[in-house]
């Protein structure tokens, strides 16, 4: 994940939180496409868990911003820890994005 290209996944972990892995998704298809600036207008936020479908685990996503935004505030999030790639995130964690976004592999 992801297969499609225009699609970028940033991953961080902050084992200090419950929701200690945060995810940032652009590109997604079903978002605006076009913000008037000819790039995807929306960034999609998710949080969670190392277990997030466990009954006391956290799965959520947070909220959406402008890309354009969140690529002008990203490195200065330090509340986030550190960068993970994707492949670094627990195994039921990638299910949960891939879940969520009705990812079929």
């Amino acid at each position: 994940m992801p297969k499609n290209k225009s699609i970028v996944i940033e991953c961080w972990d902050n084992p200090k939180y419950a929701d200690r892995y945060t995810i940032a998704i652009t590109g997604l298809q079903f978002v605006p496409k076009d913000n008037g600036k000819g790039e995807d207008a929306y960034t999609y936020f998710m949080g969670a868990s190392a277990s997030p479908f466990h009954t006391q685990g956290i799965g959520q996503h947070s909220n959406e911003m402008l890309t354009a935004e969140y690529k002008a505030h990203r490195g200065g999030w330090k509340h986030l820890g550190k960068r993970v790639d994707w492949y670094e995130l627990p195994a039921d964690v990638q299910r949960f994005v891939r879940w969520e976004l009705n990812y079929e592999e």
